[in-house]
Order: structure tokens, then C-alpha cells, then sequence
């Protein structure tokens, strides 16, 4: 019988810094999409990537941290009845079609 992988918490400020730090070097990369030198396919595909990448992470964190701490749970369940579960699943297909 398996378990739930468990999320680690510990890594939960990295991970906070690490998307803040990556989102400032996408959005200095976007400031300068005016040189030839940023303005080319490559980082094009870098930022939208990054975009994607930043947005799962946040998806990921909002469904997973209610499955964890129980006195979260109604966060999920509340959202039967709207749209939103539908949006996660759609983007998580958007996110598993941009990497590919």
C-alpha cells in the first residue's frame, strides 16, 4: 500500500525565493526584448516557458497545501461548485504541452 508523497515544507522558502528570483530575471530579459540580443527565438520561448513554469508552481502549492493541512481542506472542496477546477486541470495540460 503506498502512501501520499509528502510536501516538504522546509523547502517551501527556497522555493518562494527561487520564483521571485526567477520572475525578476524574466522581467529584465522582457525589458530588454528591444536589443537584437534578447529579441531572439530562443528568448521567446524562454520567457513564455518561465511564464508557465512560475504559474504551475503556484497551482501546484494551492492544491497541495489544503491536501496537507486538513484545516485547509475546505478551500478545495468549496470549489467544486465554480469553474475553478476545471482551469487547474486545463492549465495543467497547457503546462505538460508547453514543455513539450
Amino acid at each position: 500500500d503506498m502512501q501520499r508523497p509528502v510536501l516538504l515544507y522546509g523547502i517551501l522558502p527556497f522555493v518562494i525565493i527561487s520564483l521571485l528570483l526567477y520572475a525578476r530575471i524574466i522581467f529584465i530579459a522582457w525589458l530588454r526584448s528591444s536589443m537584437l540580443l534578447f529579441n531572439t527565438f530562443f528568448f521567446r520561448l524562454t520567457r513564455s516557458q518561465a511564464i508557465i513554469d512560475i504559474s504551475y508552481v503556484v497551482i501546484y502549492f494551492m492544491t497541495e497545501l489544503p491536501q496537507e493541512w486538513q484545516t485547509l481542506w475546505h478551500l478545495l472542496t468549496d470549489l467544486n461548485g465554480t469553474i475553478i477546477p476545471q482551469l487547474i486541470y486545463c492549465h495543467t495540460y497547457f503546462c505538460i504541452i508547453g514543455q513539450a
